[in-house]
């Protein structure tokens, strides 16, 4: 099976405030077969 993981990310202020006009979306897409070793991996950086 396939993971997909979605982040999203950018300024919250409303325009009418002094907010910009920006998103920003980040993700990847894992097999399940994978998150155990991302997640030692991710254990051993911190």
């Amino acid at each position: 099976m396939h993971i997909m993981y979605i982040d999203e990310s950018g300024d919250t202020t409303p325009l009418s405030q002094g907010g910009k006009k920006f998103l920003i979306l980040t993700g990847c897409i894992i097999f399940e077969n994978d998150i155990e070793k991302i997640l030692e991996l991710t254990l051993e950086e911190s």
